[in-house]
């Protein structure tokens, strides 16, 4: 069970099937499958917390070696990152279905992968940088 799976008895997350589009720079953009789950607030909260507090349970700790104040703003600077990014990540992929616009070779992402719009992309048969494009209109509002 990973972290963005509900727990047993818990109740299923919702899932989306907005539009989405797989795009590489001089060819056409072709249509992709994708299956999104919206992430609970209680779950991203809880791990932005958990980022945030860490950064600063560390942050003494690391300051005690030199050059003290760098390591000590890295540390804070990190947990405070990653609890902004855990915020701010409320759609996970749960599956992707298209093929590389260039050599028509399946794509897949993890399931969980936070989903940013638009998506970047790697073909790992031709090695181009794509973009899976998703229509911010089909997603539900917060």
């Amino acid at each position: 069970m990973t972290a963005e799976e509900p727990r047993a008895g818990g109740p299923e997350p919702l899932t989306f099937e907005p539009k989405a589009t797989l795009a590489l720079f001089g060819h056409e953009p072709v249509p992709a499958r994708l299956t999104v789950f919206e992430r609970a607030r209680g779950w991203r909260v809880r791990r932005a917390v958990v980022f945030a507090v860490t950064g600063m349970a560390l942050a003494p700790f690391v300051a005690l070696f030199p050059p003290h104040a760098p390591w000590a703003l890295g540390a804070l600077s990190t947990g405070f990152f990653l609890a902004w990014r855990s915020m701010n990540s409320r759609f996970a992929v749960a599956r992707l279905d298209g093929v590389c616009p260039r050599c028509q070779a399946p794509l897949q992402l993890s399931s969980g992968s936070r989903l940013r719009v638009p998506h970047p992309l790697s073909c790992h048969s031709c090695h181009h940088e794509l973009v899976l494009n998703v229509d911010p209109a089909d997603l539900p509002e917060a």
